[in-house]
């Protein structure tokens, strides 16, 4: 896949999380059968692979880790990680996270990817701004297929994914309350 195909999935799924933020119906659709809405909005779906939609929680970042066959992503994905949290580090006086905030970590397996569906419950607070404008997160997706997750925002998304890939991540997603590493 292209750097301009990624890109396009990249605005596709942000619209398409910004209808389901404006839309209950659709998002309880989403929540039911993951797989038949994205193909209905044009979104890269994977034959045999089943999609669990997991509702992202206030104060809760997600990190989804590529698939355990695929070593090498997750080396690449880790050594991204790990270099976010130091960056993040650094900047903050040692904190990595802001007090009262999670951090939950998912992994993908060839036959199950999750897909995090970001909550606007009362708006996003001042931490998820900062990951919305790609503040001291680095989030990395190796895979792209099924788990792009982005921001409404498309604009957003293409500066965060581009200082991003310039730092040598292959393909970059921040959004809010959420990490992404697939």
């Amino acid at each position: 896949m292209d750097e301009q195909y990624l890109k396009e999935q990249q605005v596709k799924w942000g619209d398409f999380i910004s209808e389901c933020w404006e839309d209950e119906a659709l998002a309880e659709r989403f929540r039911k059968n993951p797989a038949g809405v994205m193909k209905e909005k044009g979104l890269d779906t994977e034959e045999g692979v089943t999609y669990k939609v997991v509702e992202a929680e206030p104060n809760v970042q997600y990190i989804v880790l590529p698939n355990a066959e695929k070593k090498e992503e997750i080396n690449e994905a880790l050594q991204l990680l790990a270099k976010g949290f130091l960056n993040a580090a650094e900047k903050n006086d040692g904190v990595v996270l802001p007090e009262n905030v999670e951090v939950r970590i998912m992994q993908n397996t060839a036959d199950m990817h999750y897909l995090v569906l970001p909550s606007l419950e009362g708006g996003l607070t001042e931490q998820e701004l900062g990951i919305v404008a790609g503040g001291g997160t680095v989030a990395a997706n190796l895979h792209v297929v099924g788990n792009v997750v982005a921001v409404a925002n498309a604009a957003v998304v293409d500066n965060v994914a581009a200082a991003n890939i310039a730092a040598g991540a292959s393909v970059v997603v921040a959004a809010a309350g959420l990490v992404v590493v697939t």
